[in-house]
């Protein structure tokens, strides 16, 4: 006020000046700390990610005896997973930046096809080992007969195939057909039609989900029936060797008072004979 009296209006203005720019540079750090710990969090679970899906990689390629029929769908797992920490780095970026980090629309459409069809692929190999367990818990004898190295290779270049055809014919065709503007945030065409944005939800986790819950239900009755089944064979086992223990029992039992009795009668006869 005072400023006011005396005529001394510069003086407020660079005083008001000054704290605005303070309280700017202090929300302007603020958000590059928060900048900074968005982009190394989604970067070190990437590390992560490709760390231990290359060492797993490395180990099935130098240790041969882990090349198993049972362990190629593993393989295929971890090549996803392994391929699906680079598409994160993206992911990373754009989370950081706010846009796209590929300064293009069709980069931006065959993005998201990709990431969706890696992602998938995921989802897949984990219901194909699912439905693997569930026809040896079942058929284990045909299931063993019919196993081999080469019919799992077939089954794993077809999910990649299924994969990367569904999700480009779903998401990355109609992307180029309307022609469809992703704007530099990068949006496919789905995401803005409520139907079709809820639709890869059910593909990619809900119908899975449910597929290998059924399974593996379907799986734990099947083993707790052969469980109770052995046990109910080993009472009956139990029992027969019990009653044939009591059994024997009663004829020893029998054998000894007939021995017992002629041991007696051997001993009464002289005495008859005597008297």
């Amino acid at each position: 006020m005072a400023m006011f009296i005396n005529g001394n209006t510069t003086d407020l203005f660079l005083a008001q000046t000054d704290f605005v720019t303070e309280i700017v540079t202090d929300v302007t750090d603020t958000d590059e700390r928060r900048g900074l710990y968005a982009l190394f969090l989604p970067l070190l679970l990437v590390t992560s990610i490709i760390t231990t899906n290359g060492l797993s990689l490395a180990a099935f390629a130098v240790e041969k005896r882990l090349r198993g029929y049972n362990n190629y769908f593993i393989i295929n797992l971890t090549i996803s997973d392994f391929l699906f920490g680079f598409v994160l780095i993206i992911t990373s970026m754009h989370t950081y930046l706010g846009r796209f980090p590929l300064q293009s629309n069709n980069w931006c459409r065959v993005f998201y096809g990709v990431f969706s069809s890696v992602q998938f692929v995921s989802n897949l190999v984990i219901v194909i080992i699912c439905l693997d367990r569930h026809r040896a818990t079942y058929d284990p004898i045909g299931h063993f007969t019919s196993r081999s190295k080469r019919k799992a290779l077939y089954v794993n270049i077809g999910v990649w195939v299924a994969s990367v055809l569904f999700w480009f014919a779903f998401s990355t065709i109609p992307d180029f057909l309307l022609r469809f503007n992703n704007s530099p945030v990068c949006f496919a065409w789905h995401f803005v039609n409520p139907f079709a944005q809820i639709l890869p939800v059910f593909i990619r986790f809900i119908i899975p989900f449910t597929v290998m819950f059924f399974l593996y239900v379907r799986i734990f009755i099947k083993i707790r029936e052969a469980t109770g089944s052995k046990h109910i064979d080993k009472e009956f086992d139990g029992d027969s060797k019990q009653s044939g223990h009591s059994e024997s029992e009663d004829d020893g039992d029998r054998k000894k008072h007939r021995s017992q009795a002629i041991a007696e009668s051997v001993s009464i006869q002289p005495r008859l004979t005597f008297l």
